[in-house]
């Protein structure tokens, strides 16, 4: 009953209703009654967070039937259990608590900062960084409240002249609500496992754009990564963190921060790379997905690295991934030998030697853009559209183009997929060494 797992992106609660057959498999083993088995999952061990309510109350409900299912008897027990609850919530914001509450706040410091902390919680959700306060102070904060709004009535107070409105017993409701979110986010977990939401940057509203560069620097490119690093900040030493996501952290650069933090910080146990179709209900190539488990730890053991990019459905993945030639072995630290650290697991221990010892293209020279007419109307042609004659083949410099008197050119400029050769086909008006141009 010790053995906590949250959900931080609950949604309707697939990940949490697996975890509970896992659990209660566990907790029969040991000899536990179905009874004290299902009650114990429900009130100890999973934990969700949610910023739709009715996803969150559709969570609630699938694990109330699924200890249903375990335990037929379940609802009739739960109608004798007085303090009964399940740790499975989604998110209250406290912009509803009335001018008239606060009033009755004044001499409660701890129970003001606390809301102020959970302002606009729907529109970050359990990315919101809560400070923390002494469980003690909370409690007697509160107590001393009820006590109280006892003595006050529901009789609307007149304060500076303004006339304050508010149904206290509500506003004690939506506080109640609030501490005991507080309480669930401030803890640390032995399991953090999730599916979070994807959104790029530019698919932020102004306050979470705000929030995410105040507040997470490293992960801010996408929603997913911020959930990574919030993810690993609700983990305990020494325990576990599970996450399916988008492939992009592995290797772009504006991931660069976060991923060496993965590498340096984190213990990568095993990790399942799905690529595109991993999903039937994710068609198409723009979906590619990795899943994986890491210990929050200093690295010391090789990882076990699945590659099922290759395969072209759901149902073929799931084949190959018993097929240990998908299975690779690889230690975190030969990442950052290559630059950017990319997690390449599968490249060879040669291709990491000659990123380590081998002189860079960088340093040889600066890569950039070639020619760019800017008109390719006026100056770029097919080889066949002008007489052949004026083009000009073989220059070794500008200086024998200029002399040779010819006006066309080969230009390179790309074009349709060719497997070995091709793409040959334009030539670029560089007659006196470009003068149009």
């Amino acid at each position: 009953e010790g053995i906590k797992i949250l959900d931080p992106a609950m949604g309707s609660g697939h990940m949490l209703t697996y975890a509970f057959d896992i659990l209660f498999d566990v907790y029969q083993e040991l000899g536990w009654s179905k009874k004290e088995s299902v009650l114990s999952i429900l009130q100890n061990n999973l934990y969700g967070l949610e910023i739709d309510d009715r996803a969150g109350q559709i969570a609630a409900f699938a694990l109330l039937m699924k200890g249903k299912e375990k335990f037929p008897r379940l609802f009739q027990v739960l109608e004798r259990e007085e303090n009964f609850e399940m740790p499975v919530i989604s998110l209250q914001e406290s912009n509803a608590i009335s001018k008239r509450m606060y009033t009755m706040l004044e001499e409660s410091p701890t129970l003001q900062d606390l809301l102020k902390g959970f302002e606009n919680a729907k529109e970050y959700g359990s990315i919101l960084k809560i400070d923390s306060f002494a469980e003690s102070i909370l409690q007697e904060e509160y107590q001393k409240l009820q006590e109280k709004i006892q003595n006050q009535g529901q009789f609307s107070l007149l304060k500076n002249n303004e006339f304050l409105e508010g149904d206290l017993e509500e506003d004690l409701e939506r506080l109640e609500r609030i501490i005991r979110q507080y309480k669930i986010m401030i803890q640390k977990y032995d399991v953090v496992i999730t599916n979070p939401p994807y959104m790029g940057g530019r698919g932020f509203s102004p306050k979470l754009k705000n929030y995410t560069e105040k507040n997470y620097k490293d992960s801010k490119s996408d929603l997913f990564s911020v959930f990574m690093e919030v993810c690993q900040g609700f983990t305990k030493k020494n325990r576990y963190t599970a996450m399916i996501t988008m492939q992009s952290w592995m290797f772009l650069s504006s991931f660069e921060t976060l991923r060496n933090h993965m590498i340096t910080k984190t213990e990568i146990q095993t990790l399942n790379h799905l690529g595109t179709r991993a999903f039937s209900e994710l068609a198409g190539e723009v979906v590619q997905t990795v899943s994986w488990v890491q210990k929050h730890k200093t690295p010391e053991k090789k990882g076990t690295y699945i590659r099922l990019v290759d395969y072209n459905n759901g149902e073929e993945k799931e084949r190959e991934f018993f097929n240990k030639e998908n299975y690779y072995q690889a230690n975190q630290k030969d990442f950052t030998k290559i630059p950017g650290s990319p997690i390449a697991y599968w490249v060879s221990d040669r291709i990491r030697e000659i990123f380590e010892k081998e002189k860079k293209l960088g340093e040889v020279g600066e890569a950039k853009q070639g020619l760019a007419t800017a008109d390719n109307n006026r100056f770029v042609r097919l080889w066949h559209e002008i007489n052949f004659h004026t083009i000009g083949f073989g220059m070794k410099n500008s200086e024998e183009a200029l002399n040779s008197k010819k006006k066309w050119f080969p230009y390179n400029k790309g074009g349709e997929k060719r497997k070995w050769y091709g793409n040959q086909e334009y030539v670029v008006n560089w007659e006196k060494d470009g003068y149009e141009i």
